[in-house]
């Protein structure tokens, strides 16, 4: 089994080196059961059997490659998908968005849209954005990017041409306001297509745009493999703006990056940008895009005021790195956003995994302290202070104060907390402990330990309550399991019941088929039998519908009435029979209204003599469809009878 697997790996990366060398891209950290699926199915359309011979075949032809390259990318996609993603961003998230580009001077909406294969979704934004906006669209300038890896989908989104079908997914109002119609297809507007940029990109190997207010990569990341998450969602957090948000599929996530993301609609997957720096080791290089190459020139050349701002800066930190305390800035969670000053006898790593939480970070003695210190300032949301708190370092002990500091910024509705480690001694290092001997020792030693026992009865404290409200949300995220669990299990027993009807459907076609099948054979008996009837009546014959076109007529019939097999379909006055009828349509007509029957000698241009008989024509369902028309010699029928008439007399004759 292992050499099996080791097989198929190595056949599937021949089959990823093709594509690379050809299309330009690399699918080996795509995932595999995905494209294994849409292998399989190429694989299938060639009969070939083993990956190993599709391979072989892949290597020499291009055209498949190319083929192979189009079911990689799936393009599955339509307007306004997720209704309610859409409501929720015009009435809660464009809105706040909008408000904060009205403090700019010049306000632009940026917006990305990775993975956006025929533009549908690059359009639904747009219409959206501009409906959001209303009478203020002359006062922000939109932007939204179009990215996919196939240039022909790209050409399509550009073009903005989508078929009549669409008409199921926009409104009417929406395809009157935003789409032109053309024959069986639409078209977007030019205004709403200068809104929108497209081009080709790949996510996982090129840089991203920059300044963006809005991400949306839906049913993108599904079809990335881990290692490809961890390169993408750092750059869609590197690309937001501080406000910006990131729209994510029904079944996707950040994943590990929550620290980066903040999840602010469940329902429909929208995540803001949190205010921490991007990880490192990502390759972020910005994709500039249109109008961005002055920028890039302007900053070359700083002037005077970015020299000051600068210089301001470098000595501010020079000042706070010298005077001012160790502090740290963290979240509601305890992570540490940022270090200010000397930390190092405060903090420390210990062996293990890497962490930001402050808990592990403090040295151990402080813990108790610093918990129930930062518990207080979140219950009240005003400073707490403690004093005089112990830390040893190095066997010595040494007092500090611990205060910590709500605040909040301009850019983020979530609190942060500073946490300072103040000196008690008027010195910059800290002085060690004098140690008193006797009954002031005992006193003090008492004392200490009172107070370590008050601080570790608040640490509990604090624990207790921390482990309550985590009990309580892994209460919540258990109800909302089996919830989910009770609406996969109806789902699952509504697609059983789907399948039995499908199942007795198909039953039923399956019978049909077979009778339609047999009624086949019966027509065409019939009408081979029919043919060879009216083949063997030497006898002029035409039908009629209702409106007098031709619907049959034997061979005969073609000399009297000038009929050629070409002529069925056609009306009857347009042909010119060899007959003298002139009153012919009305006589049909006649018999049609009055259902009877109709009798006229008539001859023809060499001057034989026929009997023309019109009849009704009855359907099975004794209706009246038309008229029949049949010829009779009688020229013929005379020398008929006079030859026999003659052979009796030489009979009679003989016999004498």
């Amino acid at each position: 089994m292992e050499k099996a697997a080791y097989r198929q790996a190595d056949d599937l990366g021949r089959i990823f080196l093709s594509l690379k060398k050809q299309m330009g891209v690399d699918f080996s950290a795509y995932k595999e059961t995905t494209l294994l699926r849409r292998i399989q199915r190429r694989m299938a359309l060639h009969r070939i059997d083993k990956v190993n011979q599709y391979a072989r075949f892949l290597r020499d032809n291009k055209k498949e490659i190319e083929a192979l390259f189009d079911d990689l990318l799936i393009n599955v996609t339509r307007f306004f998908r997720d209704k309610q993603l859409f409501r929720a961003l015009k009435k809660r998230f464009l809105p706040a968005l909008f408000k904060n580009k009205g403090k700019d001077r010049q306000p632009e909406l940026r917006v990305w849209v990775p993975g956006c294969a025929t533009g549908e979704e690059v359009y639904s934004l747009a219409i959206c954005i501009l409906e959001a906006l209303g009478s203020r669209l002359s006062k922000i300038r939109i932007q939204i990017f179009g990215t996919d890896l196939s240039e022909s989908v790209i050409e399509h989104a550009r073009a903005g041409i989508y078929p009549s079908a669409i008409e199921k997914d926009v409104s009417r109002a929406r395809l009157k306001r935003f789409f032109a119609k053309r024959d069986s297809s639409y078209q977007i507007h030019r205004n709403v297509r200068d809104t929108c940029t497209f081009a080709r990109q790949n996510i996982t190997a090129d840089p991203p745009f920059s300044r963006l207010d809005m991400i949306s990569c839906r049913n993108v990341l599904i079809y990335l493999s881990p290692e490809l998450h961890k390169r993408c969602i750092p750059q869609f957090h590197y690309a937001l703006n501080p406000d910006g948000y990131l729209i994510l599929g029904p079944a996707e996530s950040v994943g590990l990056y929550d620290e980066l993301f903040e999840l602010v609609d469940k329902k429909n997957k929208i995540y803001a940008k949190k205010n921490v720096a991007t990880p490192h080791g990502v390759n972020l290089a910005p994709h500039q895009g249109l109008g961005l190459g002055r920028a890039r020139e302007r900053s070359t050349f700083p002037d005077s005021a970015a020299v000051n701002a600068q210089l301001l800066q470098m000595a501010d930190r020079i000042m706070l790195g010298v005077y001012a305390p160790a502090a740290v800035v963290i979240d509601r969670d305890l992570h540490v956003q940022q270090f200010r000053g000397r930390s190092d006898l405060f903090l420390e790593h210990t062996p293990g995994p890497a962490t930001l939480n402050l808990l592990q970070l403090v040295r151990p003695s402080l813990v108790p302290d610093l918990r129930s210190t930062i518990q207080r300032a979140i219950k009240t949301d005003k400073p707490a202070r403690k004093e005089r708190a112990l830390v040893k370092l190095k066997g010595r002990d040494y007092e500090i104060n611990i205060e910590a500091v709500p605040f909040k910024v301009s850019a983020s509705e979530k609190p942060w907390f500073l946490v300072i480690f103040d000196e008690t001694t008027k010195g910059n290092k800290l002085e060690k402990l004098p140690r008193v001997l006797g009954k002031m020792a005992a006193q003090r030693d008492v004392t200490e330990l009172r107070r370590e026992l008050f601080a570790s009865k608040e640490s509990l404290q604090a624990i207790i309550e921390e482990q309550e409200a985590t009990n309580e949300e892994l209460k919540s995220a258990n109800e909302e399991i089996e919830s989910s669990n009770e609406e996969l299990q109806s789902t699952n027993e509504e697609l059983e019941t789907a399948k039995e009807e499908l199942q007795s459907t198909n039953e039923e076609l399956t019978t049909l088929n077979e009778e339609l099948s047999n009624r086949n054979l019966e027509m065409m008996q019939l009408t081979g039998e029919l043919n060879n009837l009216l083949a063997s009546i030497q006898m002029p014959i035409v039908m009629v519908d209702g409106a007098l076109t031709v619907r049959l007529a034997t061979p005969a019939a073609r000399s009297a009435f000038n009929i050629l097999p070409t002529d069925i379909g056609r009306p009857l006055s347009e042909l010119r029979p060899n007959i003298d009828v002139l009153d012919l349509e009305e006589i049909l007509r006649d018999v049609i209204e009055t259902l009877g029957t109709r009798e006229r000698k008539v001859t023809d241009k060499e001057g034989r003599q026929y009997s023309l008989r019109v009849r009704p024509y009855r359907t099975t369902d004794n209706k009246i469809d038309g008229a029949v028309l049949t010829l009779i010699d009688i020229d013929g029928t005379k020398e008929r009878d006079t030859a026999k008439t003659g052979n009796r007399m030489k009979d009679v004759s003989s016999r004498k």
